[in-house]
């Protein structure tokens, strides 16, 4: 989460939708299921605005787009916890850009 926030720096905890879909797209998670419109609602569906008008994603919004994505990957074969740890076994984990997600 931490490499994709905004200005690099791990402290801002806010992600932009660029870098959110820069993530989504880095990392395979993309697929007949996972559009690059269903992330910008995914994106849209869980945002924060800050007091300047500008949309973000913080750590916990962030996760909460990964566990509908997930959803929406896997076609709802699970519970939401067993398709959210896919998603981060599959895609998250062995994926360069995103070793600072998980530590």
């Amino acid at each position: 989460f931490s490499s994709y926030c905004e200005g690099g720096e791990a402290g801002s905890g806010q992600m932009s939708a660029g870098k959110f879909y820069k993530l989504v797209r880095e990392c395979g998670l993309m697929d007949a299921n996972v559009t690059q419109q269903e992330v910008g609602q995914t994106y849209k569906r869980v945002m924060q605005s800050g007091a300047d008008g500008v949309t973000f994603l913080g750590y916990a919004d962030f996760v909460e787009a990964l566990a509908l994505l997930a959803a929406r990957k896997f076609d709802g074969a699970g519970s939401p916890l067993e398709l959210f740890t896919r998603l981060i076994n599959t895609h998250l984990v062995h994926s360069d850009p995103v070793k600072a997600l998980l530590g």
